[in-house]
């Protein structure tokens, strides 16, 4: 496939340069949730996977071209699901496991979806020993089916774990789950040349801290039709579960009211403790959306009867403020100056020089798992 295309077939060029202009002017999306895996800070990351699913966010044709000129087929992840199923043998339960992650009108009992997770798993495994499915296909299709149990749970008992919250703690949460929230990041050379105007000239932590002030903040109705925002690098979007207005007291005893962020998180088997530093990430993007400094993580877990644990993580406290080494002008940073938003300008540099070489990324696309692996370290270094 490399020595056709480096011959300058004709046809390749042809439907290359029907995506080109589109390929080079859409703009990267990162979901809040995934930050963390972006930015190596997640342990169960996929960065192949996640790296791919960025390379053709929105390029649907891009990646149609790509598929084709290697013979290769694009299939939706909801449907390698579904044909991996029919294979295994095992259609029926499997697929009434599946149907059970479509409810969205009942809570759900942290017990039955284990069991649940358990039984696709006992049969996936039977149909891996009786060599309906391949080692690669059963893990695939253990995940798919086990994530969609886990992320049914958070949705259905969402509301739960918030009313709970407000029972214990006396707090009206505002719901703000109708909105998307964006944060908007400028091109790297604005913040390049608002640091170099300084004098005399400035570390590479106020460059991190200028890039933070250019930062902007966006929002629209969940159901609007309005246009996407534009004119800047990448953005980072979001729904966030809650708010909340809490009394505090300063060193003068006065007391006042502050705004914090609520989030939920609905575990499977336990609390976690201490939170997760990927959790703690996401709520820091929340947090970066909304304007706060503090937020309540609410983990949830529903049996018989349901328990949640609440946390406070605020950017002033560590993991979140923490940061990547010592300034040699002591300067105070932390892990969103230091470490997050510089790695996201570096995994957004990779993703779209790799958009604008086809041959580089035909390689990538074809290459078994271990060598796109190879490959996406020699793009992003922290990988």
């Amino acid at each position: 496939m490399a020595r056709r295309s480096s011959r300058g077939s004709a046809d390749d060029e042809s439907e290359y340069a029907k995506v080109r202009e589109e390929a080079e002017t859409t703009k990267i999306r990162y979901s809040a949730s995934k930050v963390a895996a972006v930015v190596g800070l997640h342990e169960f990351g996929n960065p192949v996977e996640d790296f791919m699913e960025i390379l053709y966010q929105d390029l649907e044709e891009l990646l149609e071209i790509d598929a084709k000129l290697l013979g290769m087929k694009v299939v939706s992840k909801y449907n390698e699901m579904k044909s991996l199923i029919q294979k295994s043998g095992a259609r029926k339960i499997l697929n009434d496991i599946v149907k059970w992650t479509h409810d969205k009108s009942t809570t759900a009992r942290v017990g039955k979806a284990n069991s649940l997770s358990r039984d696709a798993i006992n049969h996936i495994n039977a149909a891996r020993k009786r060599k309906r499915l391949t080692e690669d296909e059963a893990k695939l299709l253990q995940e798919s089916i086990t994530t969609k149990v886990r992320q049914s749970v958070g949705k259905r008992n969402e509301n739960l774990a918030l009313q709970m919250y407000e029972a214990q703690n006396g707090l009206q949460v505002e719901s703000t789950n109708d909105k998307f929230y964006f944060l908007l990041f400028p091109h790297p050379k604005q913040a390049k040349a608002v640091a170099s105007s300084s004098s005399p000239p400035q570390c590479s932590c106020y460059e991190a801290k200028r890039m933070e002030d250019l930062i902007e903040r966006f929002e629209m109705d969940k159901n609007s039709d309005g246009p996407a925002p534009q004119g800047h690098y990448f953005s980072i979007c979001g729904m966030i579960d809650g708010v909340a207005d809490v009394l505090t007291i300063d060193d003068d005893d006065v007391w006042s009211t502050e705004r914090i962020l609520v989030e939920v998180k609905n575990r499977m088997a336990r609390f976690k403790n201490p939170t997760p530093l990927h959790d703690c990430i996401q709520m820091a993007v929340y947090m970066k959306m909304i304007g706060v400094r503090q937020g309540d993580m609410v983990q949830c877990l529903h049996h018989d009867k349901t328990v949640i644990q609440v946390a406070r993580v605020s950017l002033d406290e560590y993991p979140l403020s923490s940061s990547a080494g010592q300034c040699p002008r002591r300067c105070s940073t932390d892990l969103w100056t230091s470490v997050i938003v510089p790695r996201l300008y570096e995994y957004s540099g990779a993703i779209y020089k790799l958009r604008g070489q086809d041959m580089r990324r035909l390689a990538f696309l074809q290459a078994a798992p271990d060598e796109q692996l190879k490959i996406l370290r020699d793009l992003v270094s922290f990988v």
